[in-house]
């Protein structure tokens, strides 16, 4: 698999000492919500950052890949295909 964008939404706020280990991922953290996007090198990179947040008791939420960048705010994946 080649590396791969995604973006990994999880309930809470990520921890510093999770935080301090991930490179070249953007983190927003929100009220309610934390979102980290970035490119993972492999599958297993993945298993391994989402069993760090879980963890760390952070509950994944949402997990996807961007087709054209990442999502605005009200967006869904069905809006974001194009079927014509």
């Amino acid at each position: 698999m080649a590396a791969v964008e995604y973006e990994i939404r999880v309930a809470g706020a990520v921890p510093d000492d999770i935080l301090g280990g991930l490179t070249g991922v953007q983190v927003l953290i929100q009220p309610l919500t934390s979102t980290l996007t970035g490119v993972v090198p492999d599958l297993a990179a993945l298993h391994g950052l989402i069993n760090r947040l879980q963890g760390a008791g952070l509950p994944l939420v949402e997990l996807y890949r961007p087709a054209k960048g990442p999502r605005t705010a009200g967006s869904s994946s069905a809006a974001a295909s194009d079927d014509s």
